[in-house]
């Protein structure tokens, strides 16, 4: 699985690489380690669903917590 990565502001023709609507891209570009994990994602091949549920997780999991921190994400989930 991809690691979340620093964060990046370039977003240049990536929604059309991606087949996302543009307010989706925006969505995704509001935290580039989101996105450059969706990319990554995309770059393997995986299937536009896939990638729809890493994201809807991912935001949703970074609403209430810092991914950054492993152990935080690991309580949370447990909990």
């Amino acid at each position: 699985m991809p690691t979340l990565l620093e964060c990046s502001t370039s977003t240049d023709g990536l929604n059309e690489d991606l087949n996302l609507a543009p307010s989706t891209v925006r969505e995704h570009c509001h935290s580039g380690k989101i996105f450059k994990v969706l990319w990554e994602l995309k770059k393997r091949g995986y299937a536009e669903k896939t990638i729809e549920g890493y994201f809807k997780r991912l935001k949703m999991l970074s609403k209430h917590i810092d991914l950054d921190n492993s152990e935080a994400v690991k309580a949370f989930i447990a909990n």
